[in-house]
């Protein structure tokens, strides 16, 4: 008598509830008892929809969280030091920061960040953010930078950032260079493969993704690296080079959307740390979006961008159901 195993080649499991998070069993079967149905894991597509507009036109600056909560930090033109928090609706104008800066970047969240570097000048300092302001630290970088990628999952005690440009300018040059953040000092990490700045930056302090970027009076680069804590890899790269884009998740679940190829882009893809695929497009093309954007998975937030818009969307984080199997 034929049985399920020997012509699938494998059981379904039996479990009492659905799995607790889903987004790991993507694509799996099981059957759930206390239902007495199949189940499976579908991830949604992902969509763009409107957010809140910002108080302040600008690019260029630094996002942490969203959605619901954001922070957003700085930006261009000029130097800004303006800050606005998000509550899922709307912005509200909070303590602004002790340094005006542009083109930098934000890793934590809506009540423990940290900014660094940017423009001008490819600034070195360091501010932490406590939920109600800024405090200037000592601790500097090593090398000042601006446009660079960064871990988007870091703490106030954890992260990266990669890549960028530096040599007070123009012109503008682009570097190799990784530095890691312990919560008190900057240290040196382990170099890049590829300069290029404008790149955009998911993951954590052990675990992060450069993705795409512009090398320096070359080209706008489609190339995708991977850093595991100890060395960067090259991995599957995007379908469309861009920079300056909205980027959000971790090495193996990630979205990257907008950015300037050859004006401002709309178009999205999500990554499943295997390849890339082309999903749906943003409202309004954009590029020079906040950096930093994404702490809540990868969910986004796409804050502004040129030329220097109040308008944000959100990205849904193509989220993940179990859907029940029936058959017809």
């Amino acid at each position: 008598m034929a049985t399920y195993k020997g012509i699938q080649g494998y059981s379904v499991q039996k479990l009492s509830s659905d799995p607790g998070t889903l987004g790991d069993v993507v694509g799996q079967l099981w059957y759930n008892s206390s239902t007495a149905k199949f189940k499976i894991a579908v991830q949604a597509a992902g969509a763009w929809a409107s957010g809140g507009n910002i108080n302040t036109g600008r690019d260029d600056g630094g996002v942490v969280g969203g959605p619901p909560a954001a922070l957003f930090s700085g930006g261009a033109p000029g130097a800004k030091t303006n800050c606005e928090s998000y509550d899922g609706s709307s912005w509200t104008a909070v303590n602004a920061m002790n340094t005006g800066r542009a083109k930098s970047a934000s890793f934590g969240s809506t009540t423990a960040a940290v900014a660094v570097a940017g423009n001008p000048g490819s600034v070195t300092t360091t501010e932490t953010w406590d939920g109600t302001s800024w405090t200037n630290v000592p601790a500097v970088l090593s090398t000042g930078r601006q446009k660079f990628g960064t871990s988007n999952n870091g703490t106030t005690t954890a992260g990266l950032i990669f890549a960028g440009a530096n040599t007070p300018g123009p012109p503008w040059y682009s570097v190799t260079l990784a530095e890691s953040w312990d919560g008190t000092s900057w240290s040196a990490s382990t170099a890049i493969s590829t300069a290029r700045e404008e790149g955009g930056g998911v993951g954590t302090q052990t675990a992060s993704l450069l993705i795409s970027g512009y090398i320096w009076q070359t080209v706008t680069s489609a190339l995708v690296e991977e850093w595991n804590g100890s060395a960067w890899s090259e991995e599957a790269d995007v379908n469309t080079a861009r920079q300056a884009s909205a980027c959000a998740g971790t090495t193996t679940s990630a979205v990257i959307g907008g950015g300037g190829t050859n004006g401002a882009s709309a178009l999205t893809e999500q990554y499943n740390g295997t390849t890339w695929t082309e999903v749906g497009d943003m409202g309004t093309g954009r590029s020079n979006i906040a950096k930093g954007a994404g702490a809540s998975g990868n969910a986004c937030i796409a804050c502004s961008g040129a030329p220097s818009s109040v308008a944000c969307e959100e990205w849904d984080g193509a989220p993940v159901s179990a859907k029940t199997v029936t058959v017809s």
